[in-house]
């Protein structure tokens, strides 16, 4: 029994000895199995120009084993291979032996990332680093991530599985700014997690292979003067905390300055980031399209598509042209992703600096919540249309502004002058608009009753707004331009009402013409269906113009009826923006197919008559109810008789169809002339507005007369190359009316099922639901 007891004793002192003992203090680099990490590999002190000559290789091996490659072609590239080849072995490396171990080595440094250290399990450590709070788990625990380096995970890649470590924490994190210095003191275990969360610009998978139970968190104010976190970090980070309280009763002087007033513009909101080795910037904008052809074609090829002889002479052409220059293409293909990466989180980044100061900062209304009659919450951009009928700004070019005691409703994208603290707080709204809905990021918030109109007579801020080229990634060319136009018709408006700057408001107006006739010309706006009608139907010069100035006359009445009555019936229903403008087009597209049907059915009905005038008018024939006698002279028409009877049987059939197609057309307002009426709207120029309008409507109708004059002609010019009499002819006649009526049918088929198809998707809001904003 004594034995027992001191055994039992020994134990528990060994126990406690074992709980009270300090924790082992550790590194990242401490967290990776040092045994994973140990093995051969031979491409880590290669460089990187002759990792691109292997790289090389490996591509022109892939494209001369699909064997249809002219015999040129062929020889060019062996001969490339050859001097790769060539290269790497005057530097001593084996080619047939590196790619014999490509998949091996790959595997190894797939392992090595994610072995984990067996000997720091179940282990009292303490680990200093940099912590990125995320949002509360499913199953209601508070966790945050701690990283290295301050930037990874945003603008920095994450780091390997086995050196990310999920933090387990006491409190919600939530509180906190990003990148926090901190030292954590708890038991780290092998516990794999797999996470997205949103930080900063956009969303980043947190795959850890640790997780540290936290038992105290302190702050390493010595780790914020780390020389490890560069010049383009600090400027990430300098100013952000918010996790340190602020005591009026023992704010020092320099807190105190923070209280003054700061003037910035969007400019400000992006710190200035320069990207390292852009080779792109050197490219002559004929260079650059000579690599894009290249890349694009040589993407095909790997995915085993057929490529065609054109596209074939289109990438040899690019190829030598970029070989004449100098330029290595391959190198630049590989960069390519890299640098569009860097460019992308560049424009996302938030300047920190501004974190927690006082400013006052101009931009243009677009609503989101509603407490009553009154906006309690709405963003603040840049440029008027944006997130609507032109791309979204970047995140840090957005701000979230929380009105406590309600702001009196300006109407959308009314300029106005904010004043209050800007503080860095990534989020995500679902924005219900006039046409659509979608997901937006925002990097600033604001909280402020401090809100007061902006007039271009005393500031010009707006007018020096620019758009940043990253708003325009994965956008058209139509939708950039559309953008770049946004600016110039807000800005001559502002000039109009603050200082009567009529000059620049007639330049407007000779923009908008302009913008009315090439966006015409663009994707859309019913070209097909007005060139089908005219095709099929036929008629005079008179009949295409008065087609166009209908168009135009439905466009302006359009637009004033969905921005108007539309949006003010949907507000005062629900309290909220309608939804879309969908329902308008899909009538549209049922109207122009109830038009395609009855020119179909009369085309065919004036067909059938057609072939039985032709069987009747062969000679003297008796009806039974009365005598009728052809007389056929030597140099009469022996058919214009039937066609003036089947011509004049359709034009009676279709009478009113142009109006009624004009109608179908016009009646889907274009997104500029909404956008200059919702400006309008919102800042008493209705007047201003619809003659703005009318201006883009009147380009429109210039195109689409010339559409309709131009398919009249062509239609005429065929029909004439036929002789009066030839039988062919009425046959040819017959064949465009039905042809062109059964493509305005098929048209408004197709517009109708895909407009649906994507309609069906969207939701429409409700009061209770009008916004929902996920804080990250």
């Amino acid at each position: 029994m004594r034995l027992l007891g001191f055994v039992f004793v020994v134990a528990a002192m060994l126990a406690a000895t074992k709980v009270s003992a300090a924790p082992e203090e550790i590194e990242f680099s401490d967290l990776a199995d040092p045994l994973a990490v140990v093995f051969d590999d031979p491409y880590r002190d290669m460089g990187f120009q002759l990792l691109n000559e292997l790289k090389l290789i490996l591509q022109v091996d892939e494209r001369l084993a699909q064997n249809d490659f002219p015999e040129d072609e062929r020889a060019r590239l062996e001969a490339r291979r050859t001097a790769a080849k060539d290269m790497l072995e005057i530097n001593g490396y084996d080619v047939d032996e590196l790619i014999a171990q490509r998949w091996e080595v790959a595997k190894k440094r797939k392992a090595a990332l994610m072995a984990t250290n067996p000997a720091l399990d179940k282990v009292e450590v303490t680990l200093s680093g940099y912590l990125i709070p995320a949002p509360q788990a499913p199953d209601g625990n508070y966790y945050g991530y701690l990283v290295s380096q301050v930037g990874m995970c945003s603008h920095l890649p994450p780091p390997p599985p086995n050196e990310l470590v999920r933090v387990k924490l006491k409190e919600d994190p939530q509180g906190q700014s990003l990148y926090v210095p901190v030292q954590v003191s708890g038991l780290l275990r092998v516990e794999a997690s797999d996470a997205t969360i949103f930080i900063l610009d956009g969303e980043s998978r947190m795959f850890s292979g640790w997780t540290l139970d936290a038992n105290t968190v302190e702050q390493r104010e010595d780790l914020r003067d780390d020389s490890a976190v560069n010049a383009f970090h600090q400027t990430f980070t300098n100013g952000i905390d918010l996790a340190a309280s602020t005591d009026t009763d023992t704010a020092s002087p320099d807190a105190a300055s923070a209280d003054t007033v700061q003037p910035i513009t969007w400019r400000n909101l992006v710190p200035q980031v320069e990207i390292d080795n852009d080779p792109f910037l050197e490219l002559t904008s004929d260079q650059k399209l000579d690599l894009v052809i290249a890349s694009r074609i040589r993407e095909l090829q790997s995915e085993g598509v057929d490529i065609t002889p054109e596209q074939m002479e289109k990438l040899t052409g690019a190829v030598e042209r970029l070989e004449a220059d100098d330029i290595d293409m391959d190198g630049l293909i590989a960069l390519r992703g890299e640098i569009v990466a860097q460019r992308t989180h560049a424009m996302a980044a938030v300047n920190g600096t501004l974190n927690g100061k006082q400013v006052r900062l101009a931009g243009y209304v677009l609503p989101l919540g509603t407490g009553g009659e009154k906006i309690t919450e709405f963003l603040l951009v840049p440029w008027v249309g944006a997130c609507i009928h032109t791309p979204p700004p970047p995140p840090n070019q957005m701000v979230h502004i929380s009105v406590p005691g309600g702001m009196e409703p300006r109407g959308q994208f009314s300029p106005v002058w904010i004043e209050g603290t800007i503080e860095v707080k990534p989020a995500s709204y679902d924005l219900f608009l006039v046409d659509g809905s979608m997901p937006v990021k925002v990097a600033y918030t604001m909280v402020t009753d401090v809100i007061s109109d902006y007039s271009a007579a005393e500031s010009d801020d707006l007018a020096k707004v620019e758009i940043p080229e990253s708003a325009f990634e994965g956008h058209s060319w139509l939708q950039i331009a559309q953008a770049k136009v946004s600016l110039v018709f807000t800005q001559a408006m502002s000039g109009l009402r603050d200082d009567g700057s009529t000059k620049a408001f007639w330049f407007a107006i000779l923009v908008a013409f302009g913008y009315g006739l090439v966006h015409t010309l663009g994707p859309g706006h019913g070209k097909a269906v007005v060139i089908s009608y005219f095709v099929g139907d036929g008629g005079s010069l008179r009949k295409g113009l008065r087609m166009g100035v209908l168009i135009a006359v439905f466009h302006v009445l359009s637009s004033i009826i969905v921005v108007l009555v539309m949006d003010f019936a949907v507000r005062q229903a629900t309290g909220q923006a309608p939804s879309d403008y969908r329902a308008i087009r899909l009538g549209s597209y049922v109207l122009i197919m109830a038009i395609g049907a009855v020119m179909l059915r009369s085309a065919i009905q004036a067909s059938r008559q057609s072939r039985k005038s032709v069987d009747s008018e062969t000679g003297d024939h008796t009806h039974a109810d009365h005598d009728h006698h052809h007389e056929h002279h030597g140099n009469s028409d022996a058919h214009a008789h039937h066609d003036c009877l089947a011509c004049s049987a359709l034009e009676k059939k279709n009478k009113g169809a142009g109006t009624w197609l004009a109608l179908a057309v016009g009646v889907v307002p274009c997104t500029g002339a909404l956008l200059v009426l919702l400006f309008g709207v919102a800042n008493d120029l209705l007047f201003p507005a619809i003659l703005m309008v009318a201006a883009i409507s009147a380009g429109m109708a210039l195109a689409m007369s010339g559409i309709g004059v131009l398919a009249i002609l062509g239609r005429r010019f065929a029909i004439r190359r036929m002789k009066a009499d030839d039988p062919r002819r009425a046959r040819f006649t017959s064949g465009l009316r039905i042809t062109g009526a059964a493509c305005v049918l098929l048209i408004g088929t197709l517009l109708f099922g895909l407009t649906y198809s994507n309609a069906s998707q969207l939701t429409v809001p409700t009061p209770s639901s009008s916004l929902s904003a996920t804080q990250q």
